[in-house]
């Protein structure tokens, strides 16, 4: 599969660096998540606070697909789409 060329301006680290940033990134979402899910139930057995656990669980349960949509994102491929948007036949 060809790779696409870096940025103007911008150094080309390769698919291995990317995809680490990506996969550290998903990692470190999911790990907020599961903490504020944790601190979510703690909130509610330990500390009697339901209003804090609903709020942890409502900031937390989403980041789930922030994590997926961070990991997903690749910039090369957003460059690309924005430099050609249109295909013109030749003729």
């Amino acid at each position: 599969m060809p790779t696409t060329p870096a940025a103007p301006g911008r150094p080309d680290h390769g698919l291995d660096d990317d995809q680490r940033r990506r996969m550290r990134s998903f990692y470190l979402t999911m790990a907020a998540m599961a903490a504020g899910i944790a601190l979510a139930a703690a909130s509610w057995f330990w500390w009697h606070l339901p209003w804090l656990a609903v709020a942890l669980l409502v900031i937390s349960v989403p980041l789930r697909w922030v994590a997926t949509l961070l990991a997903d994102a690749n910039p090369r491929a957003r460059t690309d789409r924005t430099a050609a948007p249109f295909h013109r036949p030749a003729g």
